[in-house]
C-alpha cells in the first residue's frame, strides 16, 4: 500500500436547465387609408431548475486518480446534494393603434403567476400605455424646413419584481447533524420564517420624452424625463430573535426614482473617403427612500469579515428621505498628536497618541454609535458616454469614453491594511504612518486597533468618479479580387483595446467596483475586489 498523503478531493456539479412554452395570436389589419390596428395575445409557462450534489473524502493513500474515485479516501465525508425550482406562468395582450400616421397609441397588460410567492399573492397585473405624436407631419410644421423630424412621446406603466429566489414564501427546513457515540443522528430544523402574504414587488414608472432631427438628420437628438416608484419592496426586515430568527423577507417600504436621460447624435463629416459620427450620452438619477414600512432607518451593508468583535459590521444606512447606498460611519479628524490634546478636549473614551480622531458629533464627550452619520453616498450625481466614429477609405476607427461623476468608494482594502494587527500586511501608505508628534496626520500608528475595533469611517470612502478610454477599435476592410467576391462578400481584419486609461482620484486598482454585486444594498464596495483588466483582442470577420 501506499504512503497516505493526507491529500483530499472533491466531485461536484451544479446542473441548470429550464423549459418555456411560449404561444401567441397576432391579428393585423390597417382599416382604412388612415387607421391601422395590431393586436397580440398570447400566453406562456416556463421552469427553471437547479440540481447540485458534492462528495468528498481525504486521507488517500495516492492522489494518482485526483477525484475520479472518492472511495479511496480513507475518511468518506458527508455526501450533499439539493434541487430547487421555480415556475412562472403569464398572460399578455398588446394593441397597437395608428392614425394618420402620426397618432401612435400602445396599450399591454400582463398577468404573471409565480410559484415564489404566497398562496393568496402569486399573481400581478402590470398594465402599461404609451402615445407618440410625430408632430413633424403636421402642416403648420413645413416652414421649419431645417428640423427633419420632431416627435412626442409619453408613457406610464408598472413591471414587476420576483428576483427573491426559490420557496421564500414557504416554510423550510436544513439539516441538523450530530454524532452520539460512534452514531450520527440526522434531523431537520427550521431554517426561516414563513410569510405567506409575500407578494410581487412592484414598480411604476412615467416617462416624457422628444426626438428632434435637424439638417437631413445629421443632428439628432433624444430627451427624455422620468419618475419611478417601487412600491412593496422585498426586504429582510429585523424581527426580536426570541423567535429563533433574526429576519423575515416581507414586502416593506418604497423608494423613488427621477431623472433624465439625453442623447446627441452627429454626422460632422461626410463624404466618399472621410466620415466622422459622434455620440454622446448622458445621464442622472436621483434615488430617495420614501417609506420603511413605519421605520425611519436601518442598517444594511456587507464589510469585511475581519472587523473586530464589536465593531459595527454595517456598511450604510437605509433612511427615509436619504439614497440607498448612503455610506454610515464616523469622521475622521486626523490622528492624536499628544496627550496633552487628548486632555484638552474632555474625551472620556480612551486614547492615546497616535490613534485617529473621530467627531464627537453629540457634543458627548465619548465617541460611540451615536456619533455616526452619512459619510458619503455611492449614488453618482451623473453618467456620461462619447462615441466617435472615423472612417477614411478601408479604415475606420472607433473610440468610446466612459464617465461617472460625484460618486463615492468605500475602500475595505485600506481599512484593513491601514491599520490594526502589526503581524498582518499593510499598504505602502503606511510607512508614512504616525510615528511621533507631526510626523502624520492621517495614518495611525503601527499598533492602534482604534479605527477595527470601532467601525467604518470617512477616511476610507472616497471620490469614486472617473474618466475612462473603455474601447479602442481599429478596423481594416481586405479589399477581394472579384473573382472571390462570389463566395466571400466581405472580410475585415481588426484590433480592440479595452480598459486602456482609467483617470481618476481613487487610490484602489479600479473605482467601477462592488465587491458585494449580489447586493443592491451594498454599493461601491472594494474589498479584494478583482479589478477591470486592460485587454487586447485581434480578429477577422469574414461575410459570405
Amino acid at each position: 500500500m501506499g504512503q497516505n498523503t493526507n491529500g483530499s478531493a472533491t466531485k461536484a456539479s451544479n446542473n441548470n436547465y429550464s423549459w418555456l412554452n411560449e404561444n401567441t395570436l397576432t391579428y393585423d389589419r390597417k382599416l382604412n387609408e388612415n387607421n391601422a390596428l395590431n393586436v397580440v395575445a398570447g400566453l406562456s409557462f416556463q421552469e427553471f431548475v437547479n440540481e447540485n450534489y458534492s462528495a468528498s473524502a481525504n486521507n488517500f493513500f495516492t492522489n494518482a486518480l485526483g477525484s475520479d474515485n472518492i472511495g479511496l479516501g480513507a475518511n468518506v465525508l458527508t455526501p450533499s446534494s439539493g434541487k430547487n425550482s421555480n415556475r412562472l406562468a403569464s398572460y399578455f395582450g398588446r394593441v397597437n393603434y395608428r392614425l394618420f400616421e402620426k397618432y401612435l397609441f400602445t396599450f399591454t397588460m400582463r398577468a404573471d403567476g409565480s410559484s415564489r410567492f404566497g398562496p393568496n399573492n402569486k399573481w400581478g397585473y402590470f398594465p402599461s400605455a404609451a402615445f407618440a405624436y410625430r408632430l413633424i407631419d403636421e402642416n403648420f410644421m413645413k416652414g421649419f424646413t431645417s428640423l427633419s423630424d420632431l416627435k412626442l412621446r409619453a408613457s406610464y406603466g408598472i413591471t414587476g419584481n420576483q428576483e427573491i429566489g426559490s420557496y421564500q414564501s414557504l416554510g423550510r427546513y436544513g439539516l441538523s447533524a450530530y454524532t452520539s457515540g460512534a452514531t450520527r443522528l440526522v434531523g431537520l430544523s427550521p431554517s426561516n420564517v414563513p410569510n405567506p402574504d409575500l407578494s410581487w414587488e412592484s414598480t411604476a414608472a412615467a416617462d416624457v420624452g422628444i426626438d428632434v432631427a435637424f439638417l437631413k438628420n445629421r443632428i439628432s437628438v433624444t430627451a427624455d424625463v422620468y419618475y419611478k416608484k417601487t412600491t412593496d419592496l422585498l426586504l429582510q426586515v429585523s424581527i426580536p430573535q426570541t423567535t429563533g430568527f433574526s429576519n423575515i423577507l416581507q414586502n416593506a417600504g418604497s423608494v423613488q426614482n427621477k431623472g433624465l436621460e439625453f442623447s446627441l447624435n452627429t454626422v460632422n463629416f461626410d463624404s466618399k473617403k472621410f466620415s466622422w459620427n459622434t455620440n454622446l450620452n448622458f445621464s442622472l438619477n436621483r434615488n430617495k427612500v420614501l417609506d420603511l414600512n413605519g421605520e425611519y432607518q436601518r442598517f444594511v451593508g456587507q464589510s469585511s469579515t475581519s472587523l473586530f468583535p464589536g465593531a459595527t459590521a454595517a456598511t450604510s444606512v437605509l433612511r427615509v428621505g436619504e439614497p440607498i447606498g448612503s455610506f454610515y460611519g464616523y469622521v475622521f479628524q486626523g490622528i492624536w498628536q499628544t496627550p496633552e490634546e487628548i486632555t484638552a478636549s474632555g474625551l472620556t473614551t480612551t486614547v492615546r497618541p497616535g490613534d485617529p480622531r473621530y467627531a464627537d458629533l453629540n457634543g458627548d464627550k465619548k465617541i460611540d454609535g451615536n456619533d455616526r452619520t452619512i459619510i458619503g453616498r455611492a449614488q453618482p450625481k451623473f453618467i456620461y458616454g462619447f462615441t466617435n466614429g472615423f472612417s477614411y477609405g478601408p479604415v475606420s476607427l472607433n473610440i468610446f469614453i466612459q464617465g461617472v461623476q460625484g460618486t463615492d468608494v468605500l475602500n475595505l482594502n485600506r481599512y484593513e491594511l491601514e491599520s490594526g494587527f502589526t503581524t498582518t500586511n499593510k499598504l505602502r501608505s503606511v510607512n508614512d504612518r504616525w510615528t511621533g508628534p507631526g510626523t502624520s496626520n492621517t495614518i495611525p500608528k503601527a499598533n492602534s486597533v482604534v479605527r477595527r475595533s470601532t467601525g467604518i469611517v470617512s477616511d476610507v470612502v472616497e471620490n469614486g468618479s472617473f474618466a475612462r478610454l473603455k474601447t479602442v477599435t481599429v478596423s481594416f476592410n481586405v479589399p477581394l479580387p472579384e473573382a472571390v467576391t462570389k463566395t466571400i462578400k466581405s472580410a475585415s481584419v481588426y484590433v480592440t483595446g479595452q480598459n486602456l486609461i482609467t483617470i481618476t482620484k481613487y487610490s484602489g486598482y479600479d473605482p467601477e467596483v462592488n465587491s458585494f454585486g449580489n447586493s443592491g444594498l451594498s454599493l461601491n464596495t472594494d474589498y479584494n475586489a478583482f479589478p477591470s483588466t486592460r485587454t487586447f483582442i485581434g480578429g477577422v470577420k469574414i461575410g459570405f
